[in-house]
């Protein structure tokens, strides 16, 4: 996350040109994660369910930072809809996103509910992280990108020529080095 403040630090704006910056900061970072396949902004209290392959062992949380865990549960076809929760000696975390099944093989369903993501500002005495600053500037680079890209005759241009050779662009509604970052993103954290 990016607050406006610190987003007029990496992109000159003028007064005018500030019409809904935190629309633009939201809509980048949806981009951001669709793109990586992970959540950006902090989350409290959020679920996610998975149905991990026969003797897996590893789940790949999607939230980083994580803060804490609430609550791991499982069930399979012989519980039918009753999740059980687990003892916390069960799992633990791993690699910064990573739960792992200590005692077992995770079972047909995996239910997870934890907080953890980015904050502009972390609390004071809180275990909340503040997004790294190169991620503050990749971001403050897609949303100059898109003001740019997005006004008058250069929407329509995904590739260009000049003497000696081009360039094109992976996707033209992305900076290529947003593009290219959100998408390894999801790969490394």
């Amino acid at each position: 996350m990016i607050s406006a403040t610190e987003l007029r630090q990496y992109v000159d704006l003028s007064v005018d040109a500030e019409v809904d910056m935190d629309a633009e900061i939201a809509a980048s970072i949806s981009q951001f994660e669709d793109l990586s396949g992970r959540k950006w902004n902090r989350r409290v209290g959020h679920t996610q369910v998975f149905a991990p392959p026969e003797f897996s062992r590893i789940l790949l949380l999607e939230l980083f930072p994580i803060e804490t865990l609430t609550k791991v549960e499982e069930r399979d076809a012989s519980s039918g809809s009753v999740w059980e929760t687990l003892d916390v000696t069960a799992y633990e975390i791993i690699l910064r996103n990573q739960l792992e099944r200590l005692d077992d093989n995770w079972r047909q369903r995996v239910r997870v509910t934890y907080t953890g993501g980015y904050v502009a500002k972390p609390a004071s005495g809180s275990s909340q992280q503040e997004t790294p600053a190169h991620w503050k500037k990749v971001l403050a680079l897609q949303i100059k990108f898109s003001r740019e890209r997005n006004t008058g005759d250069k929407i329509t241009a995904q590739g260009a020529q000049f003497q000696g050779g081009s360039v094109t662009f992976e996707k033209n509604n992305y900076h290529p080095l947003f593009w290219s970052i959100a998408r390894n993103a999801g790969k490394t954290w």
